[in-house]
């Protein structure tokens, strides 16, 4: 029913899964967010490309926060990156900025991730 309120595409690259979100995360489409990405964060490293994003709910900023500390406990990392003006803004607001990894573009965060990769090779 609310299949087309957002689009999740993911693809697994070598060194990290790439996310990519279309639509909106609120209340009607988090639970479908959540089933699709945490298996994810338990395999490796995940770029959320916000790009088409066009909006996020509270309830999808915790399930970001949650989808955060199960990375980490597998010592992985979640990058989010490509953040529209509104959404980077509320972020911000509420301070969530100190708690998520946020890269301006997808060539950012894949740079983060590349060179988390070569420091743990030496």
């Amino acid at each position: 029913m609310f299949d087309d309120l957002l689009k999740i595409t993911v693809k697994d690259e070598r060194r990290y899964i790439l996310v990519s979100l279309v639509g909106i995360i609120d209340n009607n489409t988090y639970l479908d967010f959540v089933k699709r990405c945490t298996p994810l964060v338990n395999k490796k490293n995940v770029i959320i490309n916000f790009q088409e994003l066009k909006y996020i709910s509270s309830t999808g900023i915790g399930v970001l926060l949650k989808l955060t500390s199960l990375s980490k406990m597998k010592g992985y990392r979640v990058v989010i990156c490509a953040l529209r003006e509104p959404i980077i803004r509320i972020i911000k607001l509420i301070k969530m900025d100190k708690l998520f990894m946020i890269e301006e573009s997808m060539e950012d965060a894949i740079d983060l991730i590349n060179s988390d990769y070569k420091k743990k090779k030496k």
